[in-house]
């Protein structure tokens, strides 16, 4: 298998075009929840390091884990100069030429709201279909898990964004994308935080499926070099990546089960695909704290999102946000396609 997708990612790099120009992302809109208090007054330049040990009667959302001292890492975000949102995006189509509606919610936390996720899909999006209307939004913030914004969406007294997006006054979503921390897919079945997970994805695809969407995974990637705060669960990327993909494999499973329609976008599998070409490309795949997406990781996430929703797993387009080479973009485009030829 490695050879078969050595062989196309290589091939689909040497034929790479020049990406077009990119447009302006008015068709995506961020409902973003207010950051975490651990990490809020954080200085930008600063390093801050993945694990934190919170005094008992600090309330941290991102302190969970399969041992006392195990903290996962997402509320930690990478300083704006790593985070750059793609500059330009495809041109917004005439309002006479608009065709139909493709409308989608982005659910997670700093593994979404970097790079602007939902603005590089509308981006990519128009750039493969400009007659159709995109809405693409996001709801996210740091250090969450699905089992935070499944409360905020039930709580009947809750004032936050996703109840009125998926329960109150929710729009005729076609697809709802659901991103969870970015360990905890991979902790093992029985672990608390891992079972209260794939219930409040149940949960949270009950109410996309009720609003009309199809539910999609967002199957996160192992971080760089795995996770030093979980070495014997996350010891390599490689080890990460596989549990990780089970996860979300479980969880996809577990929301099938309960009769909603579910697909899992395999982003880190993509990762994995990247990697077995070019470590050196692997790497731009990451900020420099190697768990959070740099544009590089943030655009094959969406070209691993084209691919799935493509009849025949192609990206379909040569476009990709400023600060990606053409030879880049091509690869990250083999990356996602390969995922699916296997």
């Amino acid at each position: 298998m490695k050879t078969a997708l050595t062989l196309l990612l290589l091939c689909s790099w040497s034929c790479s075009s020049t990406s077009s120009e990119t447009a302006d992302a008015g068709a995506a809109l961020e409902v973003q929840e207010p950051a975490a208090s651990d990490t809020s007054s954080a200085p930008a330049d600063e390093d801050i390091a993945d694990t934190a040990t919170p005094s008992p009667d600090e309330d941290i959302v991102d302190a969970v884990g399969p041992s006392p001292d195990a903290v996962i890492a997402d509320a930690v975000a990478p300083t704006p100069d790593e985070l750059q949102p793609p500059a330009d995006t495809a041109p917004a189509p005439d309002a006479a030429t608009v065709d139909t509606e493709h409308a989608i919610l982005f659910v997670g936390n700093s593994f979404t709201f970097g790079n602007d996720l939902e603005a590089l899909w509308a981006s990519l999006h128009q750039s493969l279909a400009p007659d159709v209307k995109v809405d693409s939004r996001r709801v996210a913030s740091a250090g969450y898990r699905l089992e935070q914004h499944l409360s905020d969406a039930t709580t009947p007294t809750s004032t936050k964004a996703l109840r009125e997006l998926l329960v109150t006054a929710p729009p005729a979503w076609d697809f709802v994308v659901l991103q969870e921390q970015s360990q905890i897919p991979g902790f093992p079945p029985g672990q608390p935080e891992h079972d209260a997970s794939v219930a409040a994805a149940v949960g949270l695809a009950g109410l996309a499926h009720a609003a009309g969407a199809e539910t999609l995974l967002l199957e996160t990637w192992g971080y760089r070099a795995g996770d030093a705060t979980n070495p014997d669960l996350f010891g390599t990327f490689e080890v990460m990546q596989e549990a990780l993909t089970a996860g979300y494999a479980e969880m996809a499973a577990a929301i099938a089960a309960a009769g909603y329609p579910v697909r899992v976008i395999p982003a880190g599998q993509a990762f994995a695909a990247a990697k077995l070409v070019d470590s050196a490309l692997h790497s731009r795949l990451y900020t420099s704290d190697t768990r959070h997406p740099s544009v590089h990781g943030s655009y094959l996430a969406a070209c691993a999102l084209a691919a799935l929703l493509a009849e025949d797993h192609v990206v379909g387009t040569t476009w990709a946000p400023v600060g990606i080479s053409p030879e880049d973009a091509a690869a990250l485009r083999a990356a996602a396609q390969a995922v699916f030829a296997d």
